[in-house]
């Protein structure tokens, strides 16, 4: 960038102001110092060429202010020590015209040289916030990797067991990563931000069964978290693979309704399974009824209940209303 910045590295000791008007006049006096050992050679010819030089080297040392109080110094310092008479500050009229052509054209050189600054400065700014916002971007890619990555690790674990066949554990670890890869998929789409409920539904149902034939939903607009789509994502998955497991949709006559609802108070979501066989609970909880009785409903600071009713596996969770869950 075109400027040293040395008042704002000295800000801490001395005010800027006070280091603006210092660099101007130690510029004017370089200026002039070097001027005056060039009169043997030049007499009081160019008077002011060396000035614009004090000029430009206070503006860049300390901005455009030094380089006005450089101007206004090394004028005064020009027009009482080498313009003739020398030691006075009478003016003719070749001396006068001088002095202003060169106070005029020294003005324009603080003006150039401060806007260039000015535009440099809103370019460094721009870039700092652009290398801020590459940060953040990579701290929260790493994160949300080593949220993934722990989720595919417990998925692994849990679905991988050793009491599990080989070809069962597997298919079912396959079905899981899906699952969240279809809720990845639809974060990505609203750049990791609130995802409605019902579009992570259904794309969840989507290998299942065609939404509106074996599948109804039903419910308002609700907006959720990324992590909370994200297990519900999960939770939705482990549904719907029960139903065509052991649950209504092993039988063609077979539907689920998927319903939620809030108020100003409660929120409601609820899983109804009809027309399959007869349910009953099972033997042992499994890693996916865990997973139904706590990831969703923990994500909302709810509670999560599962019913298995005769006619159907019901699964209900309630949780305070807010938005986004």
């Amino acid at each position: 960038m075109l400027r040293l910045r040395v008042p704002e590295r000295l800000a801490k000791r001395l005010p800027p102001i006070v280091t603006e008007v210092a660099v101007g006049v130690a510029a004017a006096l370089l200026a002039l110092a070097i001027r005056k050992a060039l009169s043997p050679f030049t007499g009081d010819e160019a008077p002011f060429a060396i000035i614009f030089s004090g000029v430009l080297l206070a503006c860049l040392v300390g901005g455009w202010r030094s380089g006005l109080v450089a101007l206004v110094a090394g004028q005064g310092l020009t027009w009482f020590y080498i313009l003739p008479p020398v030691h006075s500050f009478g003016l003719n009229s070749h001396t006068a015209a001088a002095l202003a052509v060169a106070s005029a054209s020294q003005l324009a050189l603080v003006a150039m040289t401060g806007l260039y600054q000015r535009e440099m400065r809103k370019d460094a700014e721009a870039l700092q916030e652009q290398l801020r916002i590459r940060e953040h971007l990579v701290a929260e890619l790493n994160h949300r990797v080593k949220n993934t990555l722990a989720i595919v690790q417990s998925i692994g674990h849990q679905s991988l067991r050793r009491d599990a066949p080989l070809e069962e554990a597997a298919k079912a670890f396959e079905g899981r990563l899906m699952a969240l890869a279809s809720a990845h998929q639809i974060l990505t789409k609203q750049n990791w931000q609130e995802v409605e409920i019902r579009d992570v539904i259904a794309q969840t149902l989507e290998p299942h069964g065609n939404v509106g034939d074996r599948f109804v939903l039903d419910g308002p607009a609700v907006r959720l978290t990324p992590k909370s789509s994200v297990t519900l994502a999960m939770t939705v998955h482990e549904l719907a693979t029960n139903a065509l497991k052991y649950g209504a949709l092993t039988s063609s006559s077979g539907s689920v309704a998927v319903h939620w609802s809030v108020d100003a108070e409660r929120f409601r979501l609820q899983w109804r399974e009809q027309g399959g066989p007869e349910c009953s609970p099972p033997a042992r909880k499994g890693f996916g009824t865990r997973m139904l009785e706590r990831a969703f409903a923990s994500d909302i600071g709810g509670k999560a209940k599962l019913t298995f009713a005769p006619e159907g596996l019901r699964y209900l969770v309630e949780a305070p209303a807010r938005q986004p869950l």
